[in-house]
């Protein structure tokens, strides 16, 4: 290393390097950034790019590390980069112009194409700047961002009073809170919940996309491109710009909006950059051309007649391969060689060869290795993701005889020591040079998936909550008058009072106006049929009579629930504990660390075999989240303790795909795997069946075959059953004897919404991943017109780089045409067809053949949409996406990106406008990431068969009555009667609901004072409305308090209207608590009315009407009686009010 220093030092133009890995660019880099300001690493590909970064990041702390992204799309794609990747194009630019050192980690497809001339012109904003607001808001439009209410997405900013909110391109939203002109603070916050998180000195803003579309760009367009297409004035891209509108494609025309030429990263590095290149470089460059002149060449072929797509010359946008090369050529670089050719410096720097198929073996090999240089002196640094990873990999390591090690914070390498900290390095490295070994988990147990994840992922409820508002004709549900059509937010004025109100419209043109504090009364109508839905008539019974119908069932389907329960709890097993050291290693082979969700679902798992009562545990999780992983563990856990465990699938697919997993999972351990299906050998599955008989076959995993009763297990402990609803219900019953008497662990990609997780959480062993792994990719989406071009390089880049196509359509009638336009486009694929009208027996070869990878090409309805998992399959192509529900979809696109090759989603549209809702549903699915989503995906767009699988058709016909939010709130309530109950019997008390339990469903206030969110303090009406109904479900005091401390983070200082709604929501609240339906306030005194007429505690009731005689009388109510309190509060009605709830609560 010293040597080729000193050469750079000497000013040698350019120096080789040979024999170095790819694991060791980082460290090499890190060393090269002694001799240079500014570092330029071209590596090859984004997944390098990313793994480089993670290490530098490690190993440098005196500069910034910085990616300089490809375009997430290709040449002359029908789309342009996206916001993030243009704006993070930007930003690096705009730091070498400013100057100052850095490294940028970059690949040849980045410096292939160039951006626009202002790139890098940032406008940096600090704390204690003077702004004129105005002024602020006119820049931020004239970059592109757009102005809105609420900040909700990249791009976009909002103004309240003195608070302004902003989300550049490429970096985490910030709120600005001004004292007159000047920024008094700035913190990031999150868009899903708007509140603030951290707090920051300054930010930078750039343009917000690649495109900013004003009146002289739209004219230099204009004109450019008539000029060049000889008119095209009826193209679509003309068009769209034409109205001022940037299409998806805007990128792929972007010379056409500026006079003067774009600009590349490699026109603006200084001179005494130094850069360090691979030796194939000249290849790399060579290969980008011939991708960029082929796809031109493609689309210039297809650009016949009017409204055709057109593309711009290539040397308008992309640097071609001499430009790049002479440009790179120079600079001073160091030219470094994976293969030792004998004509550059060996710097002895090698990757580790640990990992093997036998994952024992290779952490014995690994453990011997650390001990042996850590006694000859050598720096050693173990390495993992995160804590607990790395937590496995020491434990792992140390059950070998590798030597404990110093924990630290940060990554660091430490002279002659042994010491381990987690960081994002995902490949380790030996330098015999410097005596250094980096040893990540990676190295031992097999490589991570994907890079390092970069920024914050958008939470689903963050997406979907701005679609998801109530709108005017919305259907809703009022607990006491059933369902109703929404009609909007209504402030209204009596007396100099005023209050806000939801207005609903009944059957008969009846009209009902719900204060805003008892909005959690309301819930929005989900049923299997809501475009048939007949209103109710107030006052006439009918919704009574529904309800109470609901009700009765629900309490008899609780009492099920509890039954099974009970019955679980009466039988005895002896408990399962883990066996330390060989548990850990058997962990260390799954590819990811551990999510939060998937730790917490093992530590359910391992609490419930640690009890002596056999588990009954459903795991609910997404596509691709680690069900399996899961599933994995348990079995280990209960074969390490000399129990069978059997592994139940609905297919034979499925059980075949399971059967590899385990296999492999369990290669050098004491477990033997076996399978029994029909696509198993009669002799093997002898084999199979005496060897489950004798306790030879630890786990067996097969079809329902497993089910059978003429299959013998010698100690059949734990059943893991995949996708049960899948299964028939005679099949169904098999199970469900069986929970009874071994574990039973049920893995589930269904959603279930959170109200219904909720109601059955407390009879049911529920356990939830919704978060995704941590280093996997997002699957790359896109919605797109039906082009030629596009979609044939979609499936050619798929197949050149070994994979495999999924084609689905929404109907079997689409196939054989889809079928033929297939042959035109790629002639060399192999398609196969698969729909669930095929023959009995002719499908599942079919489906084989893809999993093998015998099949390119799978067209196919949505019988794909779940289960199958064929990690060589990352491209998904969605034919007439707007016929699909979002739930679909999504589902859909869950089947690919399940490796670590990027994957892509195209949805496919027809030509012509969409209906509402179709757009609606694609919009989401596309700004959604495609990871954790599936759940609140469930709630918003589903129908039912989620729940109707769950709950069975007379369930699904009650959710239909009453809508489902309703039905999960009853569902609960009964669920928490039944159990009451229970606890009496057992107790051999009353089984009746005593007055202690009595809670008001609903209080009506007439406080005569004004509260409501004034429309001066949150100008838009959904915004309110979202506040409105967020507020009215909040029951504890602190959670009122929180809401308080957002209000203020979020809009500036409340005005008085505003203290008093929250005021009187705590006072609602424990008026409920205290079974008190009303609360009139007059001018003489106070009147408080009870639910039922009931109190809980009469005789305290009676006690303190005796202790304020004269202040307090009773008189006749209804069936009940009602309380005077004769005293005047109208000076401080919310304190006065809080003082007789005070006496109340003294008294219940």
């Amino acid at each position: 290393m010293k040597k080729l220093l000193a050469a750079l030092g000497k000013g040698e133009r350019r120096v080789d390097v040979a024999g170095l890995p790819v694991c060791g660019w980082g460290p090499v880099a890190a060393r090269l950034t002694e001799t240079a300001d500014i570092l330029l690493v071209v590596v090859e590909g984004a997944g390098q790019v990313g793994a480089t970064v993670a290490t530098l990041r490690a190993l440098v702390r005196d500069r910034e590390v910085v990616a300089y992204p490809a375009w997430d799309v290709q040449p002359y794609d029908r789309l342009g980069p996206s916001p993030e990747v243009a704006g993070e194009r930007q930003e690096v630019m705009a730091k070498v112009k400013t100057g100052g050192q850095m490294v940028i980690v970059t690949s040849v497809a980045a410096l292939g194409v160039m951006d626009a001339p202002m790139s890098g012109d940032l406008t940096r904003i600090a704390v204690g700047d003077e702004i004129e607001v105005s002024e602020l808001a006119a820049t931020l439009v004239d970059l592109g961002y757009k102005r809105e209410e609420i900040v909700q997405e990249a791009g976009s900013f909002a103004v309240r009073g003195g608070i302004i909110d902003i989300w550049p391109a490429a970096s985490e939203p910030v709120r600005m809170e001004l004292f007159g002109d000047e920024i008094e603070r700035m913190r990031t916050f999150d868009p899903a919940s708007q509140k603030s998180l951290e707090d920051v000195d300054a930010m930078v803003i750039g343009v917000a996309g690649s495109v900013v579309l004003d009146e002289d760009r739209m004219g230099t367009f204009r004109s450019q491109y008539r000029q060049m297409f000889n008119d095209g004035t009826e193209d679509d891209v003309y068009v769209a710009v034409s109205a001022g509108i940037l299409p998806p494609e805007a990128g792929q025309y972007l010379p056409l909006f500026y006079d003067e030429p774009l600009v590349g990263l490699l026109d603006l590095l200084p001179k005494d950059t130094l850069a360090m290149v691979p030796d194939n470089l000249e290849l790399q460059a060579e290969g980008w051309d011939e991708l960029v002149q082929g796809a031109y060449a493609a689309r210039r072929d297809s650009a016949k007649g009017k409204g055709s797509v057109k593309a711009v010359v290539p040397e308008m946008l992309y640097v071609g391969a001499p430009k790049l090369l002479g440009a790179l050529g120079g600079l001073q670089r160091v030219v470094a060689a994976i293969f030792d050719d004998g004509k550059g410096e060996n710097l002895g720097i090698r990757a580790h060869g640990y990992h093997t198929t036998n994952r024992h073996g290779a952490a014995v090999a690994a453990a011997r290795d650390v001990a042996t240089r850590a006694a000859d002196g050598w720096s050693v640094v173990l390495t993992a993701t995160n804590a607990p990873a790395l937590a496995q990999f020491l434990r792992a390591l140390e059950a070998e005889g590798a030597p404990s090690s110093r924990i630290l914070e940060d990554f660091g390498i430490v002279g002659g020591q042994v010491v381990a900290a987690p960081s994002a390095v995902p490949a380790g490295w030996l330098d015999g040079g410097a005596k250094v070994m980096v040893l990540a988990d990676s190295d031992v147990f097999g490589a991570r998936m994907g890079g390092p994840v970069k920024k914050r992922r958008r939470s689903a409820e963050e997406v979907i909550a701005h679609f998801s508002e109530l709108r005017d004709g919305d259907y809703v549900v009022h607990e006491d008058h059933g369902i109703g059509k929404f009609g909007g937010l209504v402030t209204m004025e009596t007396g100099g009072v005023k209050l806000d109100f939801m207005r609903l419209f009944y059957a008969g043109d009846d009209r009902l106006f719900v204060p805003v504090e008892n909005l959690d009364l309301l819930s929005r109508y989900k049923g299997s049929d809501a475009g048939n839905v007949v209103l109710d008539r107030l006052g006439t019974g009918g919704w009574e009579i529904r309800k109470a119908k609901v009700k009765a069932d629900l309490m008899e389907m609780a009492g099920e629930l509890l039954a099974t329960a009970a019955a679980r709890e009466m039988a005895q097993r002896a408990p399962v504990e883990k066996v330390a050291g060989l548990y850990d290693e058997f962990c260390a082979g799954f590819p990811y660390p551990l999510t939060d969700d998937q730790s917490r679902v093992m530590d359910e798992v391992e609490d419930d075999f640690a009890r002596g009562v056999p588990m009954d545990r459903l795991v609910v999780g997404d596509v691709g989240f680690g069900k399996t992983e899961v599933a994995l563990r348990a079995a280990f856990l209960m074969a390490s303790a000399g129990r069978q465990v059997a592994v139940v699938c609905p297919t034979t697919l499925l059980a075949r795909q399971h059967y590899e997993v385990f296999r492999e999972r369990f290669n050098g351990f004491p477990a033997n795997v076996g399978r029994l299906s029909r696509l198993v050998s009669a002799s093997e599955a002898k084999q199979v069946k005496q060897g489950l008989a004798k306790g030879l076959v630890d786990v067996v995993v097969g079809t329902h075959a497993l089910l059978s009763k003429d299959l013998e297990f010698a100690r059949l402990g734990l059943v893991i059953v995949d996708e049960e609803q899948r299964f028939g219900v005679a099949h169904k019953e098999k199970l469900k004897g069986l929970r009874a008497e071994v574990d039973v662990l049920t893995l589930t990609a269904t959603p279930i919404p959170r109200t219904l997780q909720m109601a059955v959480g407390g009879v049911r062993q529920l356990s939830l991943i919704t978060t995704p792994p941590v280093d996997r990719q997002a699957v790359q989406t896109m919605v797109l017109r039906w082009d030629n071009v596009t979609l044939k390089g979609a499936i050619t880049r798929e197949l050149v780089r070994g994979g495999q196509v999924y084609m689905v359509a929404p109907h079997v009638d689409d196939l054989a045409r889809l079928q033929d336009s297939l042959r035109e486009l790629v002639p060399e694929a192999r398609v196969g067809v698969a729909h669930g009208q095929m023959a009995e027996g002719a499908l599942e070869p079919v489906m084989v053949a893809f999993y093998e990878g015998k099949i390119d090409i799978l067209l196919a309805t949505t019988i794909i949409e779940s289960g199958l998992d064929v990690p060589r399959a990352n491209t998904m192509i969605v034919y007439r996406a707007d016929r699909f529900g979002l739930a679909q979809l999504y589902q859909l696109r869950g089947r690919v990106g399940r490796s670590t090759a990027k994957a892509f989603a195209y949805f496919l549209l027809p030509e012509g406008p969409m209906s509402g809702d179709s757009a609606k549903r694609l919009q989401i699915l596309q700004r959604l990431d495609g990871l954790g989503a599936g759940f609140t995906l469930a709630s918003y767009d589903m129908d039912l068969r989620g729940f109707g699988n769950l709950l069975g058709k007379q369930q699904s016909g009650n959710v239909r009555d009453i809508g489902f939010e309703l039905y999960a709130k009853m569902l609960k309530e009964a669920v928490d009667t039944r159990q009451r109950r229970q606890n009496e019997k057992a107790k051999g008390g009353r089984v009746e609901v005593g007055d202690a339990e009595l809670r008001a469903s609903s209080v009506s206030l007439k406080l005569g004072i004004s509260y409501l969110i004034p429309d001066a303090y949150v100008s838009d009406v959904a915004t309110r409305l979202q506040l409105y109904r967020r507020l009215a479900i909040l029951h504890e005091p602190e959670a009122v308090d929180e809401f308080k401390v957002e209000l203020v983070d979020r809009f500036g200082a409340m005005p008085k209207e505003v203290e008093a709604l929250l005021g009187v929501v705590g006072l609602k609240n424990r008026a409920a608590a205290l079974n008190i339906a009303k609360v009139d306030v007059g001018e003489k005194g106070v009147v408080v009315g009870f639910e039922g007429g009931r109190f809980k505690n009469p005789e305290g009731l009676v006690g303190l009407v005796q202790k304020l005689a004269g202040v307090v009388s009773i008189r006749p109510a209804g069936r009940g009686q009602e309380l005077i309190w004769h005293r005047h509060v109208q000076k401080d009605v919310l304190r006065g009010v809080g003082v007789i709830l005070s006496e109340l609560e003294s008294a219940a």
